[in-house]
């Protein structure tokens, strides 16, 4: 088809010249394949954007959907691919389930193509339950783990008194899953065998997996391994209770049990087919605005078992999960008001390697069975070259709900992000860990520097996991700042299930809403709320109620201690009123509505009293300058780590002594100490006062002196004026792009 012509059948049009973007109407269900293929007729000499709207309805995907370089827009601009306004379009991997035949008892059969394989279904918009035996409080099977021949084991009659036998129809299925849930991890490991000595009964396990768990199994360090609780997944003699499914991938048949109002007629059926939806590797600056991407599958678990690492993939520990949308080598690329649901393993995938200004604003991750976002992959140890990796990462007013749901991963895995802006967002309902940063590493050359995390609500995380927390690092990452975070209802182990040697049984959950593990140093940690916390009876090991810590590692740790902070952070912490109704988009309706994508990223940095001058990859400069006599000083403190950010402030005792920042975005906060010695200063934003503030206080530190968004996106001026007080000890500031 000639350009003219493609042109006209899409709805091609140039408005008003070349001032006004390009416009491409895309009908429903069209192929994006060859949409996107005609774009690449139209990008080499952008004059301004081109927006490619799509339509109300499904477009399935056979392949992958690749945008390389190819797909990068050129002068400045953008390409947009959008909703129509008021439309929901949805972009599917999945395939539709029809010819549905009742059985009898609530049974039904659908055929499905020669060679079809999933592990998820969803029916009637919902996730169906993949067919279970022994799942639930007070039927798991609890098991002893035999090293010396990597199977799992319990003695005889306790076996019988749960069906567990060498008779059982379904004992030589070897498509039969064994789930095990250790401290924060689940694994899927594929049965070989029943067998018994008229001892005990023995659960072998298939390879590879069997390897893979026995190098990391935990024991008391004496050869003793703990016990675990599991349960059986996938064999037909397990489809009992309403709502569940199985697939005979051998009679091409899928198998499901209705739910109650269900019908024969009523059920409309999508199995996940295809892995990656969208993989961008080499594109720059792509928008993908309003849309939904749904229905993409995993098949390793089926194949090889899994052994999880979080959210990496047994056997090697630098594998992640795969994603349905998998970004690399790419820069500038936003998604905004998204759904991204229904994954078979992870959501988003953002490769440490060269993705530069990354933004994720105002998305909605909904039911994924791994993580709902992995940043970076943990192959960036040792490595000083700060943009060939994951560099300025945006991640911002977001909502995660039931993420790591099947396999109970951390809902936002991050290895070596540098400078993260993880502010704004909901995470909510997850088994697994909510936010995890600097994972796996000890090495402060590590591509981790100066996580932002703040005006988070963390509500209902980590509830089936132990060794772990709401928030995890690692890393000794030298100057994250989380901070004005709310961590909500963190109840731990809701359903008592054994987790192994972290357990009821042994009286120890090593957990906490906040936890440094390991070597984490330098983290800075100020006025989170904390509501709702139990332990459930565990006795735990925490230093303090909400934070557990290695002993002697230094790291700034103060709670909200009043109730103005408490009602500041409740009002503030979560989505703002721009993004508050994504969350409720997630089942239905349109996320873009008939809004437009924001011009900017959202982001922010951090910025210490000591950096000197620097210009980004694109040109953007931050410069602090000080004018008048200054010096530089350790912050004082009294806590581990002393008051003020990376332990540092830089000082003047003189009236009129000026310190000034010079950056590019839309605003700046300013942050330092409050106490008797401070006095009065005045803030100047590109040369006109703005506020006189008073830094009077008792010991208070990293406090928010002042705050500013919405400046006109370019470069401006905060200049600090000391007009009073002994002495004004500038600590830092933040910069919001």
């Amino acid at each position: 088809m000639s350009a003219l012509l493609f042109m006209a059948a899409f709805g091609f049009s140039l408005l008003h010249g070349e001032i006004d973007p390009v416009e491409i109407h895309v009908p429903s269900g069209a192929d994006l394949h060859a949409m996107r293929d005609q774009v690449r007729t139209l990008n080499t000499t952008m004059t301004n954007d081109i927006v490619v709207y799509l339509a109300d309805g499904t477009y399935v995907l056979t392949n992958t959907l690749e945008f390389t370089s190819q797909d990068s827009a050129t002068g400045g601009h953008r390409i947009i691919w959008r909703n129509e306004p008021g439309t929901r379009p949805c972009i599917s991997g999945g395939q539709v389930i029809t010819g549905w035949i009742e059985q009898g008892g609530d049974i039904v059969t659908a055929p499905v193509p020669a060679g079809s394989r999933f592990r998820q279904l969803y029916v009637n918009g919902l996730k169906a339950e993949r067919a279970e035996y022994l799942n639930g409080i007070g039927n798991w099977a609890r098991v002893q783990y035999d090293a010396a021949n990597k199977r799992c084991y319990m003695t005889q009659p306790y076996a019988t008194s749960k069906g567990i036998t060498t008779g059982s129809s379904w004992a030589t299925n070897t498509n039969v899953e064994i789930n095990l849930g250790e401290t924060f991890r689940t694994h899927q490991l594929k049965l070989k065998s029943i067998t018994t000595d008229f001892t005990n009964t023995y659960l072998n396990i298939a390879e590879p997996a069997a390897t893979f768990l026995g190098s990391d199994f935990g024991n008391n360090g004496s050869g003793v391994y703990y016990p675990y609780d599991i349960y059986f997944e996938n064999a037909l003699e397990f489809v009992t209770d309403p709502g569940e499914w199985y697939l005979s991938e051998a009679g091409n048949t899928v198998y499901y049990k209705l739910n109650a109002g269900e019908t024969v007629a009523s059920i409309s059926a999508v199995a996940p087919v295809l892995q990656h939806l969208v993989r961008i590797d080499g594109a720059n600056d792509l928008q993908f605005f309003g849309l939904c991407f749904e229905h993409s599958t995993w098949l390793e678990p089926s194949d090889n078992g899994l052994v999880s690492y979080q959210n990496l993939c047994s056997g090697d520990a630098n594998v992640p999960i795969p994603a349905a949308i998998d970004i690399r080598n790419s820069r500038n690329i936003q998604f905004e008001r998204n759904i991204i649901r229904y994954t078979g393993g992870t959501g988003i995938m953002a490769w440490d390697e060269s993705v530069l200004y990354l933004s994720l604003l105002g998305n909605c991750f909904y039911e994924t069975a791994a993580a709902a976002l992995q940043l970076g992959n943990d192959d960036k140890r040792n490595t000083t070259v700060i943009t060939s990796g994951l560099y300025q990462p945006s991640v911002c007013e977001n909502s995660f709900v039931r993420c790591g749901m099947q396999y109970s991963t951390t809902a936002v895995f991050g290895t070596y992000p540098y400078q993260l802006a993880f502010r704004h967002n909901t995470i909510s309902t997850n088994n697994g860990m909510a936010l995890n940063i600097g994972w796996g590493s000890n090495n402060t050359k590590d591509l981790i520097y100066r996580p932002l995390v703040e005006y988070n609500k963390f509500d209902s995380c980590a509830q089936e996991a132990t060794d772990a927390a709401v928030y995890h690092t690692r890393n000794p990452v030298y100057g994250s700042c989380v901070s004005r975070n709310w961590f909500n209802n963190s109840v731990k182990v809701v359903s008592g299930r054994i987790r192994g040697r972290y357990s009821n049984t042994f009286n120890d959950p090593k957990f906490g809403n906040i936890y440094h593990d390991n070597d984490a140093q330098h983290n800075n940690f100020v006025g989170n709320l904390h509501t709702g916390f139990s332990l459930n009876g565990f006795a735990g090991r925490l230093d303090g109620l909400f934070i557990g810590l290695a002993p002697g590692e230094p790291n700034y740790i103060v709670d909200c201690d009043s109730a103005d902070d408490t009602n500041m952070v409740m009002a503030l912490a979560g989505s703002t009123a721009a993004y508050a109704d994504m969350r409720g988009y997630a089942l239905s309706g349109s996320p873009g509505g008939s809004l437009d994508p924001s011009p900017h990223r959202y982001a922010a940095f951090l910025v210490d009293d000591r950096d000197p001058q620097r210009t980004d990859e694109r040109g953007n400069i931050t410069k602090l300058t000080y004018t008048g006599t200054w010096i530089e000083t350790g912050s004082g403190g009294t806590d581990q780590a002393g008051g003020g950010y990376l332990d540092t402030y830089t000082s003047a005792t003189a009236n009129g002594a000026k310190a000034a920042l010079t950056f590019t975005g839309t605003g700046t906060a300013i942050f330092g100490p409050k106490s008797a010695e401070q006095g009065q200063v005045e803030v100047r934003i590109d040369g006109v006062l703005v506020q006189t503030l008073n830094l009077q206080g008792s010991g208070l530190f990293q406090q928010v002196w002042y705050q500013t968004c919405g400046l006109v996106c370019g470069q401006h001026q905060v200049e600090l004026t000391k007009i009073s007080g002994t002495k004004l000890s500038v600590d830092g500031f933040i910069v919001f792009q």
